[in-house]
């Protein structure tokens, strides 16, 4: 008995830890403060703070309380544009839900689904990918796989959330799963390869 329980914890621990990897294995692109980001439904910047590298701190839409109450929000698809100042490999996203605190237990936000799309030139784009997320475990970092590539710009369109807002902690663009991300080799006269 004690054999059985010790091999049936042993596995448990290990899908545990399989479990987790694959949203963390990804290398993630950290210069975020160079990039042109905008957002459909985001009047006063606050789109910068699903990008600053703090879970602490979230990209909620906008919307307007008059009286205590919630008058006016903005509907999805809820759209959000980043511009890198050269060409990157990408290969996924990472999407990390606003967290919740003592203060926050809201889900309000929370993605159920995004469209995501890439463009080589900044201004003609293709759908790239799509994901479902779990909202049940919303509060955990999910890595979507998308159409790899040399991107000028992404957008990502959020489609479907809890309550019709949209929120993120952290939007991330992932290197390719080797790590490396050339962040795009140039031949020996610094012309791109």
């Amino acid at each position: 008995m004690k054999k059985t329980l010790a091999i049936i914890l042993s596995a448990v621990m290990i899908l545990g830890v399989v479990a987790v990897l694959p949203s963390f294995a990804a290398e993630a692109y950290t210069d975020a403060a160079s990039w042109i980001i905008t957002a459909s439904s985001d009047s006063i910047g606050a789109i910068r703070a699903a990008f600053d590298g703090d879970l602490g701190s979230y990209w909620h839409t906008s919307y307007t309380v008059v009286d205590g109450k919630i008058t006016e929000k903005a509907q999805p698809p809820h759209i959000v544009n980043i511009e890198f100042p050269e060409k990157r490999t990408v290969s996924g996203i990472r999407y990390i839900p606003r967290q919740m605190t003592e203060q926050d237990r809201s889900a309000s936000g929370i993605w159920k689904a995004a469209d995501f799309y890439g463009s080589v030139d900044g201004k003609n784009y293709e759908k790239i990918g799509s994901s479902a997320f779990d909202v049940v475990s919303s509060r955990n970092a999910s890595d979507v796989k998308i159409k790899a590539g040399k991107y000028k710009a992404m957008r990502v369109t959020v489609t479907d959330s809890v309550n019709g807002y949209a929120t993120a902690a952290e939007i991330e663009f992932l290197k390719p799963d080797d790590g490396k991300a050339e962040n795009d080799k140039k031949d020996e006269t610094g012309k791109e390869a």
